[in-house]
């Protein structure tokens, strides 16, 4: 999606944002891996089902007593296979530090087009980069929702650009992170109250809504051996109300 009204300045500020804290960042986080501070969940647990994807075995894992996919369906691990089997856990972190960092990419675009400020769409990303969930989620230590950030905002931003490019990106964001076909059903329902975006708000919501009834009543059952609703089981020990 082609962007013709950010400045050459504003590039240049906006690369140089993105480039200084995807090195801090990884660089901080490969220090914590080396000195052993990393985690069964998550950082072992993706590690694990990436081996076991480039082997041919689809999500599987020995953390849990049935397959991943029975718990979280994230077909979009793929796209992370070549990078774990060239550069290994060192390169996992940095990319996931790079895909963190470039959501604020369309966080400027969006706020470029709704103030019209170039300088407040700068301060938008700046805050966007400055948010503590997005460096706590970098540091410890590995989540497959931080890749989806991105996706989801250029989804949002080419849905309000009326771009059809919002299908690709709304689909990616949903392939590393099931749960954001929640947030596309809403934003559908909240784009049939918008005179002239009915028609794809309805689309977006009911398509939304099928792909999660499609992952809780057959595909996750497949795999698990049970209706199962995604993190449904954390909450087990509060009984059944």
């Amino acid at each position: 999606m082609r962007d013709t009204l950010t400045t050459p300045p504003d590039r240049r500020t906006l690369a140089l944002m993105i480039v200084l804290w995807t090195i801090v960042f990884s660089a901080y986080s490969i220090f914590l891996h080396e000195a052993y501070r990393s985690t069964a969940l998550d950082l072992s647990l993706h590690s694990q089902i990436l081996w076991n994807l480039a082997h041919g075995r689809f999500m599987e894992t020995s953390l849990f007593p049935y397959s991943f996919a029975g718990g979280h369906f994230w077909p979009a691990l793929y796209l992370l296979v070549p990078v774990y089997q060239g550069l290994g856990v060192p390169g996992l972190l940095v990319l996931q530090c790079l895909a963190a960092a470039c959501g604020a990419i369309p966080a400027y675009r969006l706020a470029r087009d709704i103030t019209g400020s170039r300088a407040w769409a700068r301060a938008f990303a700046f805050a966007y980069l400055l948010q503590p969930t997005l460096s706590v989620g970098v540091l410890f230590d590995y989540h497959l929702e931080l890749f989806a950030v991105p996706f989801a905002l250029m989804a949002v931003l080419a849905f309000r650009r009326s771009h059809p490019a919002a299908w690709m990106w709304a689909a990616l964001a949903c392939s590393f992170y099931e749960i954001n076909a929640f947030v596309f059903m809403f934003f559908g329902i909240g784009l049939l109250f918008v005179r002239g975006r009915r028609l794809t708000g309805a689309i977006l919501a009911l398509v939304s809504l099928a792909y999660l009834l499609l992952l809780i009543g057959v595909i996750m059952p497949h795999f698990r051996g049970q209706v199962a609703i995604p993190h449904a089981d954390r909450y087990a020990h509060l009984g059944p109300s």
